[in-house]
């Protein structure tokens, strides 16, 4: 009696365009005899297996070309914008570093994490106020309190 992988074998050394693949759905019976004949005779149910699993692969072809579609409309995308100077994160690195981004630009700034110098100094003054009123309010309270620093803690 022949194993089912010597049949395997022999079908694939006769027929080189074949691969194991396309033989896993046949039965030894059905294997036997397109060896034999040199045509395939098979089962309804050997056919419908073969029918289902070509379904399940135009299926994922399907979704990799879809995948695939969205990949690439996000590379032009993203191509487009590295070739549209203006937008470029060269040019914005440019601008932020030599500080000629105006206050107006904040909002196309934020989308790259980036503020204008104006809007910086803005934000230095509010923390340099915060600052003083924090140290206004400490000078209030050893005034009141004593220093704490001075005094053995128990």
């Amino acid at each position: 009696m022949i194993k089912r992988e010597d049949l395997e074998k022999e079908a694939l050394k006769k027929y080189s365009e074949l691969r194991l693949t396309n033989l896993r759905f046949l039965n030894k019976k059905e294997l036997q005899a397109f060896l034999e004949n040199d045509q395939f005779t098979i089962s309804n149910e050997s056919l419908l297996k073969i029918f289902v699993e070509r379904n399940e692969r135009a299926d994922i072809n399907k979704r990799l070309n879809n995948d695939n579609f969205g990949l690439r409309a996000k590379l032009k995308s993203f191509t487009k914008n590295m070739t549209d100077w203006s937008k470029s994160e060269i040019v914005q690195q440019f601008k932020s570093i030599f500080g000629r981004v105006k206050k107006e630009d904040d909002q196309l700034l934020k989308e790259i994490g980036a503020i204008s110098t104006e809007t910086a100094r803005e934000d230095l003054e509010k923390a340099e106020k915060v600052v003083d009123d924090a140290k206004r309010i400490a000078d209030i309270y050893i005034k009141k309190y004593g220093n704490s620093k001075d005094e053995d803690v128990a």
